[in-house]
C-alpha cells in the first residue's frame, strides 16, 4: 500500500509540474503542502519516490534546484552516509565495511522540506527486511532510522 494513500486517504489533488512530472498535492495545517512524486534520478539511472514539503500550491520551483543538486553531488552524499551505515551494520556484523555501495545500497526515496534538512532512505542487499533512513542536513549524515 502507498503511504501517501494510507496516511492521507483519498483526498488529493493532482498536478503536472514541469521538472517532478505528476504530483500529488496533500494539503495539511498552516497551508502547508506535501507534493509527492516518482523521478528519475540520473547516479541510479532508476526512478526514486520523492516528497516535497512546501507552502505554496504547486510552486516546486526550490525543489528543483536542491533535487538536481542532490544528483550533482551524488557521490559527496555516498561519502557522507557511509560511515553511519557502517556503524549502523557493525552492531549485527563486528567487521561489516561497505566495498562498492552502487552495488550494495539502492536509494529509493527522497525527502525535501524547504530548508536544507533532508531524508534519504536506502534499501540493501545486506538486509532486505530493512529500510535505512538517514537525516542529512546539507551534505552532512546527522542521524539514521532502520525500519522494517
Amino acid at each position: 500500500m502507498n503511504i501517501f494513500k494510507a496516511i492521507f486517504g483519498r483526498n488529493k489533488k493532482i498536478i503536472e509540474d514541469k521538472f517532478f512530472g505528476e504530483t500529488q498535492i496533500h494539503k495539511l495545517k498552516n497551508n502547508n503542502f506535501i507534493f509527492s512524486s516518482e523521478r528519475y534520478f540520473s547516479p541510479t539511472k532508476k526512478n526514486i519516490r520523492i516528497s516535497i514539503e512546501g507552502n505554496e500550491l504547486g510552486n516546486l520551483n526550490f525543489a528543483n534546484s536542491f533535487f538536481e543538486k542532490i544528483e550533482n553531488s551524488y557521490q559527496e552524499v555516498i561519502d557522507a552516509v557511509t560511515p553511519i551505515l557502517e556503524d549502523t551494520f557493525q552492531n549485527w556484523k563486528e567487521d561489516f565495511r561497505i566495498i562498492d555501495f552502487h552495488k550494495e545500497f539502492q536509494p529509493i526515496y527522497l525527502y525535501l522540506p524547504t530548508q536544507n534538512d533532508w531524508e534519504i532512505i536506502f534499501e540493501t542487499i545486506h538486509d532486505p527486511n530493512h529500510q535505512f533512513t538517514v537525516n542529512m542536513s546539507n551534505m552532512t549524515a546527522k542521524e539514521i532510522n532502520t525500519d522494517g
